[in-house]
């Protein structure tokens, strides 16, 4: 790719599926972005080399932000997000829920309420969107402001997210397994709240309050 730098050589050496078999996302990043500037923005040839740089990205976040040690996944979240910023590529719920998820655990608990609030100010053009909002907002453990949400949803506030072709899906299952999630995430954080209170000496409903 470097001697013959022309488009067909770049897609027949499949250099995407290289650097994920060894591990080194990062490097294939940083070299996919070098090469992409051989080409113009919006041109064919950059399209196809910024999907590459998706893919790759989402590679490594699905096996550095999603799994490792504490410490390792919040800083993979935030190269994650960096990354993104950088080469000026959307940043999808997938990347915001992985990077939320990592940093809670990390105990970086306003960094990760930064990144959910920025997400739920950005206008919502695709209805499905509304059911990942609710996920997001449920991984936070902003339960409250998850069920409010839902029930909007499900009241039909926004029509859109009740429609099974806009959507993709069942919007009655969507709502159902929502649901699900939100009972299970009240459950663990009222388990989390007894320990603590058991732990502190004080009523589980005060350590809940907290």
């Amino acid at each position: 790719v470097e001697l013959d730098p022309s488009f067909d050589t770049l897609v027949r050496v499949d250099l995407r599926a290289a650097y994920v078999a060894n591990g080194m996302y990062l490097r294939g990043i940083g070299f996919l972005r070098q090469v992409a500037e051989r080409w113009a923005p919006g041109s064919t040839q950059r399209r196809w080399i910024e999907r590459e740089l998706r893919v790759l990205l989402g590679e490594f976040r699905d096996r550095r932000v999603r799994h490792g040690s504490v410490a390792d996944r919040a800083e993979a979240a935030e190269l994650l997000l960096n990354y993104l910023e950088a080469l000026d590529l959307p940043t999808s719920f997938q990347d915001v829920r992985a990077a939320v998820v990592a940093l809670r655990r990390a105990g970086h608990l306003g960094r990760a309420a930064e990144l959910v609030e920025r997400t739920a100010d950005e206008p919502i053009s695709e209805p499905a969107r509304w059911f990942s909002l609710v996920q997001l907002l449920t991984e936070a453990g902003q339960l409250d402001r998850a069920s409010s949400l839902l029930a909007s949803l499900a009241r039909g506030d926004h029509p859109e997210a009740l429609d099974r072709r806009r959507i993709g899906g069942d919007p009655v299952r969507r709502i159902s397994a929502a649901r699900r999630r939100l009972a299970l995430a009240r459950d663990r954080a009222n388990a989390r709240a007894a320990r603590l209170a058991a732990r502190d000496g004080e009523p589980a409903t005060a350590a809940a309050g907290r």
